[in-house]
């Protein structure tokens, strides 16, 4: 499968999109067939060596969406061919893995190619309208 990687850390020449192995579920955790993705700023800061995972070769990508191929082992909420978003680490390739636990159904009419970057901006708006603000009757 082709995916955007990286190989040392560095400004974006050290970005490629090359051959890498697809990868298998393990269990309580979905495979699946990356429709959209994004890059956001922890893509950034994981390009330059900043960001916790420092393990290379990486595949890049926080979030994406796509269509299930395959379950792992305890996987009983998900089933293959179901439409999906995730936070999954590795995002921007052709296939993604993710744990269930961050595994959102895709709503009906959400547009596939608009999915892939809503897991993580969705979960922070929420963080913030719950977590620091939590909002009263009336609030817009």
């Amino acid at each position: 499968m082709k995916a955007v990687r990286i190989h040392a850390f560095g400004g974006p020449e050290v970005v490629v999109y090359e051959e890498a192995p697809q990868p298998e579920p393990k269990a309580n955790e979905v495979l699946f067939k990356v429709t959209s993705t994004c890059l956001n700023y922890a893509d950034v800061q994981w390009r330059l060596g900043n960001y916790v995972d420092r393990t290379l070769p990486a595949t890049l990508g926080r979030e994406a969406a796509g269509v299930i191929e395959a379950v792992g082992s305890g996987v009983t909420t998900f089933k293959p061919g179901q439409p999906i978003m995730a936070r999954a680490v590795g995002g921007n390739a052709e296939y993604a893995v993710a744990h269930v636990d961050h595994v959102f159904p895709c709503p009906d009419g959400v547009d596939m190619n608009q999915a892939g970057g809503m897991p993580v901006i969705f979960l922070t708006a929420y963080h913030l309208l719950r977590s620091l603000k939590p909002l009263q009757a009336g609030d817009t």
